[in-house]
């Protein structure tokens, strides 16, 4: 399994012909006045899956983390087979985020329990 591309944006969606369209992509954030929610947040993660990930279960954990390691939301797993060698593409929505303070907040990401290069989100103060 490679990871080929993984982003945030504000909203994804996908056309019936598989493309993925994206909306208002950002690699940080920054807000006047803190605590702040952030009402929508998408995370798109696209992989490659080989001939021996065929036909097996496979796990897709998230963990977003704060600057004091702590959750901003639940963690979550989605749990999904592949059928073929192929590419997936996966949109996840995020109901809305708080955002307590200023830092560097972390999405952890884990596929089949083995730490996979995640997403570094620097929020900050203006």
């Amino acid at each position: 399994m490679d990871i080929n591309y993984q982003f945030l944006c504000y909203f994804a969606s996908e056309d019936s012909n598989g493309m993925t369209y994206a909306h208002a992509i950002f690699d940080f954030l920054e807000f006047k006045e803190f605590p702040v929610t952030w009402p929508n947040t998408c995370y798109v993660i696209n992989m490659k899956f080989g001939q021996n990930d065929v036909r097996k279960p496979h796990k897709l954990s998230l963990d977003f983390l704060g600057p004091k390691n702590q959750n901003v939301i639940e963690p979550a797993e989605i749990k999904f087979a592949v059928t073929e060698e192929r590419y997936l593409t996966f949109r996840i929505q995020f109901k809305p985020i708080t955002f307590e303070e200023p830092g560097f907040y972390a999405l952890k990401i884990a596929v089949n329990g083995r730490q996979e290069k995640g997403i570094l989100l620097p929020v900050k103060k203006n």
